[in-house]
């Protein structure tokens, strides 16, 4: 019997499953298999609950799913294969990003959220490491393993320690991704991957401009007035993304004027 798949590079693991690179026979080309850990009922369901979630949204950021299969005696997923290096790579290696390619990840992602939020899926569980970025620059969200339903939110187990927001366990809203995105930006910011290292870093800390301070500071619940929503936090880092390019251009204008002087 010819085996459908051939394994062609391992791409990590989490809590319930592993990734791997993979060349699909029946599809004449590479895939995304994610394997549960065993065939398990628990596993079974959590490979109907992340098949039902992905089958049902079509973002640019979402890798799309395909099939849900038993391979190796293991529920697996067959998935769009999204090529580059996670934003945790980035952090490992020091490849720290400017506050304007923090800006550009922090809409892309924003977009994301709100495309989700909209269709009534909580993802709970943002971080560096769900963060690929392609070589055009564009972000993708990965790993919907325990992404849930609005409704069932109650049910899930929720985050990674450093990125959930630890006081909202008993009801878990848009806040609870939103919190995450705040901490994935100071992660990025600061260089940090561990969670736990999070714990106590504030928003406070970070070497960003007041007006991106005071965007975190909303995220993280740190000041009196917070957001609810992602297009609320979206709208604020469009503004602040237009007043960067009407400033860098004015400063642009003056230095040019500046030069001009000189010469005279």
């Amino acid at each position: 019997m010819i085996e459908r798949f051939r394994k062609c590079a391992y791409l990590g693991r989490g809590a319930t499953a592993e990734v791997w690179r993979a060349y699909d026979y029946q599809r004449h080309g590479m895939v995304a298999l994610k394997q549960f850990y065993s065939q398990e009922k628990q596993d079974q369901e959590a490979m109907k609950r992340e098949y039902a979630i992905l089958s049902n949204l079509d973002h640019n950021a979402i890798p799309k799913v395909w099939e849900q299969t038993l391979y190796e005696e293991r529920c697996s997923l067959v998935m769009e294969l999204v090529s580059g290096a996670s934003l945790a790579v980035r952090i490992h290696y020091h490849e720290l990003p400017q506050e304007k390619e923090m800006l550009q990840w922090a809409i892309q992602l924003l977009d994301v959220l709100r495309y989700l939020h909209h269709h009534q899926i909580l993802y709970l569980d943002i971080k560096p490491e769900h963060l690929l970025v392609d070589r055009y620059g564009n972000l993708h969200l990965v790993d919907f393993g325990i992404a849930c339903e609005r409704w069932a939110a109650q049910f899930i187990r929720y985050g990674t320690i450093g990125f959930c927001l630890l006081n909202q366990a008993e009801q878990l809203d848009e806040r609870c991704d939103l919190y995450a995105f705040g901490k994935t930006m100071l992660a990025l910011h600061m260089g940090i991957a561990d969670g736990r290292a999070l714990l106590h870093i504030r928003s406070e800390d970070a070497n960003v401009s007041p007006a991106f301070k005071q965007i975190l500071k909303r995220c993280l619940q740190e000041s009196n007035v917070t957001y609810s929503n992602a297009d609320a936090v979206l709208s604020d880092v469009l503004e602040l993304m237009e007043a960067r390019k009407r400033c860098g251009y004015m400063w642009g204008r003056r230095n040019r004027y500046h030069f001009a002087l000189e010469e005279i």
